[in-house]
């Protein structure tokens, strides 16, 4: 038997996997910002595999990480959302994290937002979304 300290509260539960959808949409939207407000300074940087990026693909990379935030802000397929959010996530975090100009988030937000990412994953859209069945 669990006691809680607020049992009335639990009737929101529901409500738990929004406010972590809302959460990581935002901090993709402003990734996705940052990269497209300096695309010119991230196109001059030199990546290990790709190179120097162009700016085309520098701002192909921000609006797909504004897609994303679309995705996991509305709820709509929220699992794949947080499946490529992750992956993100965890190449900010580990890959390019010598590397501030693509990322304005530090190490560690970027292993908080892959943990949302994962939870989503795991528990679902929440309420107020779209991929909800009924």
């Amino acid at each position: 038997m669990s006691v809680n300290t607020f049992p009335s509260l639990l009737n929101f539960s529901f409500f738990a996997p929004t406010i972590l959808r809302i959460t990581a949409a935002v901090m993709f939207i402003y990734i996705g910002q940052h990269l497209l407000h300096n695309r010119k300074k991230v196109a001059t940087v030199f990546l290990p595999v790709v190179g120097k990026p162009s700016e085309r693909l520098v701002t192909l990379g921000g609006f797909a990480t504004i897609l994303i935030a679309f995705f996991l802000f509305i709820g709509f397929k929220t699992q794949l959302a947080a499946l490529l959010g992750l992956a993100g996530a965890l190449k900010f975090a580990f890959y390019l994290r010598g590397y501030p100009q693509l990322n304005p988030l530090s190490t560690s937000t970027n292993l908080l937002l892959a943990v949302l990412c994962c939870t989503l994953l795991l528990t679902g859209a929440g309420a107020l979304a779209f991929d909800l069945r009924v």
